[in-house]
């Protein structure tokens, strides 16, 4: 939804509010777009005999023709009209919101997803930075309001903004195919009206490597257990959050952890050496999953979230290689990479700890064997200096 703004309304501020969402009451809204448009909107439930009733937004047209007292009186009958179950505006306005559309996206993917987390990512995304557009008729979205989302998080979170920009256009690409609109107005044309990044990426925060030891005890000693667990994990495998999080105990055996394709970015399976350290963390585990399939369980029993993590780390603070940034549970495994350059580990072995890629024609000749022992070796010496 879009982020309120608790100012109370007049006639005066109606006409200098900046850009933002102005809730009024009775379901009344001034928006004010990053063009210096204004206009009042009316949003609420429409009582139905069955069920909850349908949640639907309707124009009330420009504020340079309309009043504050005139859009309060109007939302005032729109909203009791809506509790007799008549559709405000005579239900006139029938062409699908983006939220429809969306809906309709999740429902042709769900196919072709791995499992039941990217469709909720997906929709956390949308509801976190774009939630302002869902009941909004997609044909009325332009390329200002979707700027006006990306703006605020393009630099400090770029990853998840891009996936968010590219999740957008995919909505309107489904909408000009369906007759709704002519143009895509989150299509990579808005870039160049973006703020600039280095590189065209941001890299992760990484703990620097000497802080590692210290940061285990941090994580320990929040007391929040299966969340410190994930962190060793994280640190002494290299392995994505998500790949640890997920971890089941039918996955570990002779020593070896393996990961099934479903839960690897390259779609894979991967065999990780299950160093004493490692299966250290494993045994601690075991002490506090209470017979959960999975390593890590959360107090329901579920893999550990994304977001739990997330807030977890952001409670550590550790330090990190980007000023102003605290280091993330993904840049441990740079921690751990520029560990291994710095200490002599083969590049093709440190590669092939973290799962990463074999591109080129000589490094694929090592495709022939995953160097499970020369991986185990590099990895007990991290964790031997890590403590």
């Amino acid at each position: 939804m879009p982020k309120k703004k608790h100012r109370k309304l007049t006639e005066a501020y109606v006409k200098v509010a900046p850009p933002g969402w102005y809730y009024d009451r009775d379901g009344l809204i001034l928006r004010v777009t990053a063009t210096g448009s204004r206009s009042w909107i009316w949003t609420g439930t429409v009582r139905s005999d069955h069920g909850r009733g349908r949640r639907v937004r309707r124009g009330m047209g420009s504020a340079r023709f309309k009043t504050l007292r005139e859009a309060r009186e109007e939302a005032f009958e729109w909203t009791r009209n809506a509790r007799r179950g008549i559709d405000p505006g005579g239900g006139a306005d029938t062409s699908p919101s983006f939220g429809d559309m969306f809906e309709g996206l999740v429902r042709d993917r769900r196919a072709i997803w791995k499992n039941g987390s990217t469709e909720k990512r997906w929709r956390q995304q949308v509801n976190d930075h774009a939630g302002a557009l869902l009941f909004r008729p997609v044909a009325s979205i332009e390329t200002a309001d979707v700027l006006s989302l990306l703006r605020p998080i393009w630099r400090n979170t770029h990853e998840t903004a891009k996936r968010v920009r590219t999740m957008l256009s995919m909505v309107f690409q489904r909408a000009i195919g369906e007759g709704h609109r002519t143009d895509d107005p989150a299509g990579e044309h808005i870039l160049k009206n973006l703020p600039s990044v280095a590189n065209g990426r941001v890299h992760h925060p990484a703990l620097p490597h000497a802080e590692a030891g210290r940061a285990i005890l941090n994580a320990r000693a929040t007391g929040q257990v299966p969340h410190a667990l994930v962190f060793e994990a994280c640190l002494l495998s290299g392995c994505r959050s998500q790949e640890v999080t997920g971890a089941r105990w039918d996955e570990v055996s002779d020593g070896v952890w393996t990961i099934p394709p479903a839960r690897m970015k390259a779609n894979r399976e991967h065999r990780v050496p299950v160093t004493a350290a490692l299966m250290d963390v494993f045994g601690r585990a075991r002490e506090v999953s209470g017979g959960s399939p999975f390593i890590f369980p959360s107090a329901k029993g579920t893999p550990l979230s994304a977001a739990v993590m997330s807030k977890f780390m952001r409670k550590l603070a550790l330090p990190s290689d980007t000023p102003g940034r605290s280091a993330t549970l993904h840049g441990l495994r740079s921690t751990m990479r520029n560990w291994m350059a710095e200490n002599g580990v083969p590049r093709e072995t440190a590669e092939r700890v973290l799962a990463h890629k074999v591109r080129s024609s000589v490094e694929a000749s090592y495709n022939r064997t995953d160097l499970l022992s020369a991986r185990r070796e590099a990895m007990a010496a991290w964790a031997d200096y890590i403590g």
